[in-house]
């Protein structure tokens, strides 16, 4: 743990102490926010004074207003300076006028705090960026079966703005009881398309629907694919001619698989990938395109796990 000292940030123009930072006394007069050593900081010299401040720090005033604020009741308009850059360097503060910028509902931003106060931490002054970057991106999903709606599903509780859900070879089309799982189609949903059903079960994950038709020629950020266990040659040619970004996410039986990400001009494409798996195997092109175009139901017990895990 840290001791009070200034951070490399810079102080934000609207500052605001993340909810889900702990704030506990460790005596009379030092006060630690944070609970990981690693982030957590301790700060000298406390009374009811400072920790109301802190507490205070709502984003709803500037930050010459909160240290006048401060100092008009007596306070040390130093020391409250010297805890900001502490804080703001542990993203245990944050600034709410970026936060607004994003043009969020409060409820949505509420929603998403706790995923501000991780990246903060992480990445220090990034956080709204990278919220910024997740509600302007549109990410394509394919595959409506467990894995694709869970994966969904959790990108729309991320904050990605924009999602296009497409089935894949394999899928069924109409929600089957093999479909419900906990992310999801819900039970009610037994019979609906199930393009339809996967768009409803992502969209329930955040207050505003990311999940409506992406203008024409949106440009996917990311493809998320999600086969029933092989990604079949012809969807490998596919996602090489899109130029796109990709990640492979998969189960099979008791396995689960997160990956490849194929980054086109930086690494390998799934077709190299498959010559190297050939080179280790002859017979694998051959047992590849037998389980690539089975057809019926296809379901693993890492399903559950393996979206939370993408």
């Amino acid at each position: 743990m840290t001791s009070l000292n200034p951070g490399p940030a810079g102080l934000p123009t609207f500052p605001r102490l993340v909810p889900e930072v702990a704030l506990a006394w460790r005596d009379v007069s030092t006060l630690q926010v944070g609970i990981d050593q690693r982030l957590a900081r301790i700060l000298p010299r406390v009374t009811q004074r400072e920790y109301r401040a802190l507490r205070a720090l709502d984003g709803t005033r500037s930050l010459t207003r909160t240290l006048d604020d401060f100092e008009a009741t007596g306070g040390d308009r130093g020391w409250l300076i010297s805890a900001l850059h502490a804080l703001v360097a542990t993203g245990a503060i944050v600034d709410a006028a970026t936060e607004r910028a994003l043009d969020l509902s409060g409820a949505e931003a509420a929603r998403l705090s706790p995923d501000t106060a991780v990246i903060a931490a992480t990445r220090p002054g990034e956080a709204h960026e990278v919220l910024r970057r997740r509600r302007d991106a549109l990410v394509q999903v394919r595959g409506t079966g467990r894995v694709g709606v869970g994966v969904a599903t959790l990108l729309t509780a991320a904050g990605v703005g924009r999602l296009r859900i497409t089935p894949i070879a394999g899928d069924a089309p109409r929600v089957l009881p093999r479909s419900i799982a906990p992310l999801g189609p819900p039970a009610s949903a037994l019979g609906q398309p199930a393009r339809t059903a996967a768009r409803a079960a992502a969209s329930r994950a955040a207050l505003t629907d990311s999940t409506g038709r992406p203008a024409e020629g949106s440009v996917a950020a990311l493809i998320v694919v999600c086969p029933p266990r092989v990604v079949a040659p012809e969807l490998a040619e596919q996602l090489a001619a899109s130029g796109r970004p990709h990640l492979v996410v998969m189960s099979d039986g008791p396995l689960a698989r997160v990956g490849p990400l194929v980054v086109p001009g930086s690494t390998p494409c799934l077709r190299c990938l498959e010559l190297h798996r050939r080179d280790r195997d002859p017979t694998w092109p051959l047992v590849l395109t037998q389980v690539a175009h089975q057809r019926g139901p296809h379901r693993s017990a890492t399903d559950g796990v393996l979206a939370p895990l993408a």
